[in-house]
């Protein structure tokens, strides 16, 4: 003769098991694609200037200044403050202070740009659009570092997020992460046989451009649609502009410009 559990025994197993798959589901969507870190080769040979200039030529397609550069403040010394839905983050040093990058290595700078992690492993938050920085390829990854690398040191600590409770927790990071984020290259929607200069463009929109973090409206949870999603355009809560449709021609006639304008 067996005994059955009462109801709210059964029910509470449930849960319990329905909680722990959940978790076990998101902490996999989270390692997904990842690879172990690999030190950086002893006696690496310093960047040439033919990769140094790529290098900011990538900084500058990915307007990397623009965030991390402080209204009067050092060049790409972070301590910007970005206002958003959530509460206010703040721009990262990525000089190469010890204050900023200077302690980083190569791959965990790689991790950051292709996995949304810190140098310690912990969850960047999503404004620092790692969802398409994902797409950057191995070699612009490591020309941009080595042109972050050649910069003047400036010694100013990161400040912490003032992110409302729970959104700058590593749970809640870890959420939207599985929700929002699939590391690789990912598809640009092209046509096959596309040309090389439309997959070069594609490349740089939807990668280091990261044109739909701004031109595509948000969710609730501020997941962000495709650029082929914004032809409404969309605004960034607390600030006074809008970003507007790339693909509407009757905002500002993407498709009416002539390449060489």
């Amino acid at each position: 003769m067996t005994t059955r559990l009462p109801t709210h025994w059964r029910v509470g197993m449930g849960l319990a098991a329905l909680l722990v798959a959940t978790a076990l589901l998101v902490a996999w969507l989270n390692l997904r694609g990842e690879e172990p870190l690999q030190p950086d080769p002893p006696g690496a040979a310093p960047a040439d200037a033919a990769t140094l200039a790529r290098g900011a030529y990538l900084a500058r397609a990915g307007n990397c200044a623009g965030c991390h550069t402080a209204r009067g403040g050092s060049a790409y010394a972070g301590g910007r403050s970005i206002t958003t839905p959530f509460g206010s983050v703040f721009a990262g040093n990525l000089t190469p202070d010890v204050s900023g990058l200077g302690s980083w290595t190569a791959a965990q700078f790689r991790r950051a740009l292709w996995h949304g992690r810190a140098a310690d492993g912990r969850l960047l938050v999503p404004a620092f659009p790692y969802t398409h920085y994902t797409r950057v390829t191995r070699a612009d990854a490591d020309a941009l570092w080595a042109f972050l690398r050649s910069l003047p040191p400036v010694q100013q600590a990161n400040q912490p997020h003032a992110l409302r409770w729970p959104y700058k927790s590593q749970a809640a990071l870890a959420v939207w992460r599985a929700l929002y984020f699939r590391p690789g290259p990912g598809d640009d929607g092209l046509p096959p046989g596309a040309s090389a200069r439309l997959q070069r463009g594609a490349y740089l929109v939807n990668g280091l451009g990261h044109c739909s973090a701004c031109h595509a409206p948000r969710g609730v949870l501020g997941g962000s649609g495709s650029l082929a999603d914004s032809a409404g355009g969309s605004t960034l809560p607390g600030q006074r502009w809008l970003a507007p449709s790339l693909t509407d021609p009757a905002e500002i006639g993407m498709g009416r410009r002539d390449a060489a304008a």
